[in-house]
């Protein structure tokens, strides 16, 4: 009975290395870094964003087009910088359409999304700063899966500090 036991948990983990592998290597824009407790969580692994620890300037988005042109874009090359805005500055914050991406500005009402602005093109908003302080933006990317079918378990997470003058 121990050994049918062992057969079946060796297999449902080579089948959860597989799903995961086949996933990073279609989504290639992030990596592994760290694992979280599986018995306290459901998700199996946290992945960085990539750190541009030599530049703090935001990287400018391709696909801005009209009013947005001339914003600052934030995506995930910019996780772990520090970001200077202006009081009333608008911003875009573009992480991409690959994951399922939740945003959380602490404190929560230094910046303020804008209305009825476009959330496409992997664009999660446009955002302006609207009191002066220091924000810290967490972010949490999750897969996208459909229903029935396998789905690797981890979160990817970005932190940018906006400081607004």
């Amino acid at each position: 009975m121990q050994n049918t036991s062992t057969r079946i948990i060796f297999l449902v983990l080579i089948l959860g290395l597989v799903t995961g592998a086949a996933y990073f290597s279609l989504h290639p824009i992030v990596s592994t870094s760290s694992l979280i407790n599986a018995s306290t969580s459901t998700v199996d692994t946290v992945v960085n964003l990539p750190d541009e620890a030599s530049s703090t300037a935001p990287t400018a988005s391709t696909s801005t087009v009209g009013w947005e042109v001339g914003m600052q874009t934030i995506t995930s090359q910019d996780n772990g910088q520090t970001i200077v805005l202006q009081k009333n500055e608008r911003f875009i914050v573009q992480f991409g359409n690959n994951l399922n991406w939740k945003l959380a500005f602490n404190p929560s009402d230094n910046i303020t999304r804008v209305p009825n602005t476009s959330t496409a093109d992997g664009i999660q908003g446009t955002y302006e700063a609207s009191k002066i302080g220091t924000v810290i933006l967490n972010a949490t990317g999750a897969p996208i899966c459909k229903p029935d079918e396998a789905c690797p378990q981890f979160m990817a997470v970005a932190k940018v500090t906006f400081i607004i003058k």
